[in-house]
This record gives C-alpha cells, sequence and structure tokens, in this order.
C-alpha cells in the first residue's frame, strides 16, 4: 500500500491550520510570525483566519486580535489559504485575487 500512497504524496499540500501542526496552541494560532516560519523554513501552506476592520487586516478565529502589516498577505499569499470572517474581508480579498474561503 505504501508504494502506492508515496506516489501520490508529491502532489498533496500540507496545510497547517491556523497555524497549527500537532494540535491546538493558543501562542501560535493564527501569529504571523510563527506562520511566516511555516511556509519560510518548512515550505507549509497555512489556512488563516482573516478579517478586514476599518481599513486594516487582522487574524483571529473569533475575533480580531493581531493587526498584520500592510505587506504581510502579499509576501506569502501564495501559501495562504484565506478564511474570510466577514463579508467585507471577503470582498477586499476578492479585490486583492487572494485564494479565499468563506461559510
Amino acid at each position: 500500500m505504501s508504494e502506492i500512497i508515496s506516489p501520490l504524496l508529491k502532489h498533496v499540500n500540507i496545510i497547517s491550520h491556523r497555524g497549527f501542526l500537532n494540535g491546538p496552541n493558543p501562542i501560535e494560532e493564527n501569529n504571523p510570525s510563527h506562520i511566516s516560519s511555516l511556509i519560510s523554513e518548512h515550505g507549509f501552506d497555512v489556512e488563516i483566519d482573516l478579517w478586514y476592520i476599518n481599513g486594516s487586516f487582522w487574524l483571529g478565529h473569533d475575533c480580531p486580535t493581531t493587526k498584520l502589516d500592510s505587506g504581510w498577505l502579499s509576501e506569502f499569499n501564495n501559501n495562504l489559504w484565506i478564511h474570510c470572517k466577514s463579508a467585507e474581508t471577503a470582498v477586499m480579498v476578492g479585490l486583492l485575487g487572494y485564494h479565499a474561503f468563506c461559510h
């Protein structure tokens, strides 16, 4: 079975959920520096929870908690799976052409 699965993994993206690799960790959750490290040093994709409020982007699951620098999203865009946490966020992310989803 492993001889079948191994070649398939070459086509699989590992997506870290909110920056987690081994279960929940409040320090790592939606933490820009941790997410940057996962992408830059390990090549992972990362699902993030994103808010757009009063002209700024914020990370945070249940509410916006960490304001992002203006260039962070564009720098890591190719490895981010953006979970838009509001309709306004979805519109702005769509205008920027980033990979995003909402539900």
